[in-house]
């Protein structure tokens, strides 16, 4: 999950975390069980200041329960952001809320489809049953450029 968050005024550190964790794309996945955190802060240099990036990792130790993961910071300064403060999460070893059942939508598959289907499927038990496949194996035509990088 990669989530990016922008914002300014006083209460902008919050603002710019929250926007950074809460996407309507992603809202089937939890980051309170998230194995590690990549932080990106960006800001101009006169604006940005480590009681903001203290808040910031508060929050995020709140959505985040890192007990076993890991928190890799960066803080990149920008002076044409201005005011604006911009947080860039990215999160990885998510899993999705036990609540997000995939929900069927009761509609069958079209005939097409299910005898594209059971025609594969009948190939598939074909092949099983015939013994080994021999595959005959082309020579793959490497390019000069390539032969020389060798």
């Amino acid at each position: 999950m990669m989530g990016i968050g922008r914002a300014s005024g006083d209460d902008r550190a919050k603002q710019a975390t929250e926007k950074a964790t809460r996407s309507p794309l992603l809202d089937d996945l939890r980051l309170d069980n998230a194995k590690g955190l990549i932080v990106s802060i960006k800001g101009m240099q006169e604006s940005m200041n480590l009681s903001e990036a203290d808040e910031i990792g508060g929050l995020l130790s709140k959505i985040a329960d890192l007990d076993e993961g890991d928190i890799f910071w960066g803080f990149v300064y920008d002076d044409t952001m201005g005011d604006e403060l911009q947080v860039t999460v990215i999160a990885t070893g998510l899993t999705l809320n036990e609540s997000a059942q995939p929900q069927s939508s009761g509609q069958q598959a079209p005939a097409g489809h299910a005898s594209a289907i059971s025609q594969q499927g009948s190939q598939q038990s074909a092949e099983s049953s015939s013994g080994p496949v021999r595959r005959t194996v082309q020579p793959i035509h490497v390019g000069d450029y390539l032969k020389r990088q060798q």
